[in-house]
């Protein structure tokens, strides 16, 4: 499972995780955008979550019920089933949840489940359509509640979302999607027709289907 999180998401952290713990059956993986040096976000995390808290390592397996968060400086990419490689980042750059979305897509298909938080710009939407596209589950952070809307909003304007909901109610579908076969369903919303852009029409369900 990946979280992906930008300018705000570092507030929502503690709804998001505090329900969560060791009994999860899939690793998380975060990517939070952010500067190299700001370290202090692996204790946040620590903090607010009942599960094993580590920094990704530079390769090797993830464990279940565990939470890895992404280096500033590298970029992060599934290579085998809960298999991560991290890769240096060159200057100037930043990792990307495109890519990372991309990558476990490409490995996991349909047992992938990726969330989009509060961002600028719109990192995320190709990798929401890439997991789609294989048959994965998407959540997106309610822009109501984002302290950037961007990147929530680009992912929902892809037609490719599954449920659209506040931190707090993503955390409780995270467990439920892990554990319980068809919980998707339980959870999933219809983006508002602003998602779309106005006069616009949303997707048809082939459409969505094929990301």
């Amino acid at each position: 499972m990946v979280v992906a999180g930008s300018a705000g998401a570092l507030p929502r952290y503690s709804a998001l995780f505090e329900r969560l713990d060791r009994t999860l059956p899939v690793p998380v993986l975060v990517l939070q955008h952010r500067r190299p040096g700001a370290e202090h976000l692996l204790e946040i995390l620590h903090r607010r979550t009942g599960m094993d808290v580590h920094d990704l390592p530079s390769g090797g397996r993830l464990d279940a019920g565990s939470l890895y968060l992404c280096p500033p400086d590298a970029q992060a990419v599934f290579t085998g089933h809960w298999e991560v490689a991290r890769r240096p980042l060159p200057d100037g750059q930043r990792a990307t949840a495109d890519r990372l979305l991309e990558s476990a897509a490409a490995v996991h298909g349909p047992r992938v489940l990726a969330v989009v938080l509060t961002g600028r710009l719109y990192d995320g939407t190709a990798g929401v359509r890439a997991v789609k596209a294989a048959g994965g589950r998407v959540i997106v952070q309610d822009p109501r509640t984002a302290t950037q809307q961007s990147m929530p909003t680009s992912a929902l304007a892809t037609g490719c979302v599954d449920a659209c909901l506040p931190p707090r109610s993503i955390g409780d579908a995270i467990g439920a999607f892990a554990r319980v076969p068809g919980a998707a369903a339980l959870f999933a919303t219809r983006p508002a027709p602003w998602a779309w852009g106005v006069g616009s029409q949303p997707p048809s369900p082939e459409a969505r289907r094929a990301g």
